[in-house]
């Protein structure tokens, strides 16, 4: 994901101006009427029950789904506790031992609740194996 105006999250960190920040993509900023990335920046966006964030950045569209799917509006919300997900990048060689380190933290933040997870890049294969699929049976078909 190529950032084309402002900064990402990350650089926010650093500053303890993070909170309700969104970063959108150009569909967006497209749907929502802003002329230019620059222009998008510190505008606010607000949802039906009037909370508010601010525009800090703006992406390259991408695909977030199948390439064959249209190219959505996107926003990023920067707000305490309000994922679904932890994404981790993992510096090590030892991939299993870093995940149950991480199941016994997670056990220790959220008792009770199940630690599940799966690799991005293993995901979006999956996703993409059956466009494949299709793309050689139509080959052999179409020959």
């Amino acid at each position: 994901m190529n950032l084309i105006a402002g900064r990402s999250f990350k650089e926010l960190r650093i500053s303890s101006d993070h909170d309700n920040k969104a970063i959108i993509n150009k569909k967006a900023m497209e749907r929502f009427g802003f002329e230019s990335p620059e222009y998008a920046l510190g505008k606010k966006l607000a949802n039906q029950n009037k909370d508010t964030v601010t525009i800090v950045g703006v992406l390259e569209n991408f695909h977030q789904q199948s390439l064959e799917q249209t190219i959505e509006p996107i926003i990023f919300l920067n707000k305490a506790f309000s994922f679904n997900y932890f994404v981790l990048d993992f510096q090590s060689n030892n991939v299993q031992k870093d995940i149950a380190e991480l199941k016994k933290m997670y056990a220790n933040f959220f008792p009770g609740n199940p630690f599940d997870y799966f690799f991005v890049d293993q995901f979006f294969d999956a996703q993409y194996k059956s466009e494949i699929r299709f793309s050689k049976i139509f080959s052999i078909f179409t020959g």
